[in-house]
């Protein structure tokens, strides 16, 4: 078990090295099965006293997490084709049918059932018996299934119903029938911009759940399910509490140790922050395919999640996603203060960073009809040029007159040479046969030529 500095928001006193010093042996003592007190360690520096006890708490009210995760899993055939009473639970809690168990994990079981009276399917859930061990915490369970009962939003599972049977607690919800996001995702890859609007869509239900006074403590691929159109739901409340609680919850941390934030692993309780930070962590493993610390030895884990930098993103940003890659990696700030201040904020952020804006069609349409065009300005200019070039008039002397000499204009044929010499007539009779000339020599008629004054009179040959 490793340990680190405090929180930001409580201010580290001038021993923090010395602090974190006694905090490590005190984890190397328990490894070794001592347990030593705060006051023994703080002998010799009696100034860090209440800063080690307050470690020391955080520590053992973590050390829950360092156990094997037990998430939701979704059980085989053999075990969904038993029966209720295989599993020594009674065939109806209160009015509701147990049919099938379609879920069983750390927090308990899932079963679909059914509801006669509004003749509707029901997802059914029933705790572990060992963490429903005394009448308070089944009523404390039931309170906070009535508290989150009143939260109504499309991306949040709706909870229906709660009660007691047979000393039984249970808690009755929508039931979703698509996958949840963890067994999506083990099956294939979203796309980035994919990945960017579903998480900006269970923000924004975040969001909601916060303005009602509700800070969900838990949020992980497993407690987001997917509709049969694709669309997602926060589910599993039932560890939310509500924001007061959640902030005072340090003696009891609560969620799933890859995806808490370090100010919980320090025992300073949730808050907006820690949902987000959740999100993010969430939102870098759909985008890398991977955790952002993923070792399997908690106490590394939980090192790594209090100390180290998050691993770069750097195949989301040469993709063409830098502000998406920036996003992310703001979820993930050690200090909450450096996290977005809402869910409202994160979902704007998630989806101006993938936005495809309306010029951008526009602006590609234009550029290929610009290139189009100038290509084919290009190709008539050229080919004007080889078609000037095969036929321009060639000046040749004429017979001898009184006046002077005379040249003879005859044009070219217009289609390019191939050893045939066109034939041009002067008007004064005389016939001579043009030949092919170096370009140099085709040399335009002078006015005098054209008219016929001047020193050198002409005629001009039309053929």
């Amino acid at each position: 078990m490793s340990t680190s500095g405090i929180n930001s928001q409580h201010e580290m006193p001038m021993t923090s090295d010395r602090i974190q010093e006694l905090l490590d042996r005190w984890c190397d003592l328990r490894k070794q099965g001592r347990t030593v007190t705060a006051e023994e360690l703080c002998r010799d520096c009696p100034e860090a006293l209440s800063e080690v006890r307050r470690g020391i708490e955080a520590l053992l009210a973590t050390d829950w997490l360092d156990a094997p995760d037990n998430d939701d899993q979704t059980p085989g055939p053999e075990v969904r084709n038993q029966s209720p009473e295989d599993l020594g639970l009674p065939r109806t809690l209160g009015r509701y049918r147990l049919n099938e168990l379609v879920g069983a994990g750390g927090f308990g079981q899932v079963w679909r059932g059914f509801d006669p009276e509004l003749q509707r399917v029901v997802a059914v859930k029933i705790p572990r018996a060992d963490r429903m061990t005394t009448s308070v915490q089944m009523d404390q369970l039931l309170e906070e299934a009535r508290k989150v009962a009143r939260l109504q939003h499309p991306g949040i599972v709706q909870v229906f119903d709660a009660g007691r049977a047979r000393e039984i607690c249970f808690v009755v919800s929508e039931l979703v029938e698509g996958p949840s996001l963890a067994d999506w995702a083990d099956r294939s890859r979203l796309d980035v911009r994919e990945a960017a609007i579903l998480m900006a869509d269970v923000a924004d239900a975040l969001h909601y759940a916060h303005r009602q006074g509700f800070i969900h403590r838990d949020i992980k691929p497993s407690n987001i399910l997917l509709t049969a159109d694709g669309k997602p739901k926060l589910a599993d409340f039932g560890v939310a509490s509500s924001a007061a609680q959640a902030a005072l919850a340090s003696a009891s941390p609560s969620g799933t140790l890859p995806y808490m934030a370090p100010e919980q692993l320090r025992g300073y309780g949730a808050g907006v922050q820690t949902d987000i930070y959740s999100l993010g962590v969430v939102l870098y493993q759909l985008l890398a395919g991977r955790l952002p610390f993923d070792d399997s030895d908690p106490a590394l884990l939980r090192a790594a999640i209090l100390d180290r930098v998050v691993p770069p993103l750097d195949d989301v940003a040469t993709a063409g996603r830098p502000a998406l890659v920036r996003v992310c990696l703001k979820c993930l700030a050690k200090r909450p203060e450096d996290r977005f201040p809402s869910a409202e904020a994160l979902a704007w952020q998630l989806r101006a960073a993938v936005r495809r804006r309306p010029w951008q069609p526009l602006a590609l349409v234009m550029l290929t009809v610009a290139i189009v065009a100038l290509a084919a300005v290009w190709w008539l200019l050229y080919s004007e040029q080889r078609s000037n070039t095969a036929g321009t008039p060639v000046v040749r002397p004429s017979s001898p007159s009184a006046g002077g000499a005379s040249a003879t204009i005859a044009p070219l044929s217009w289609t390019p040479y191939r050893g045939q010499v066109p034939t041009g007539a002067a008007r004064d009779g005389s016939a001579w046969r043009s030949q092919a000339r170096p370009l140099g020599d085709r040399i335009p008629p002078s006015p005098e030529a054209r008219t016929g004054g001047g020193g050198m009179g002409g005629t001009v040959c039309t053929q």
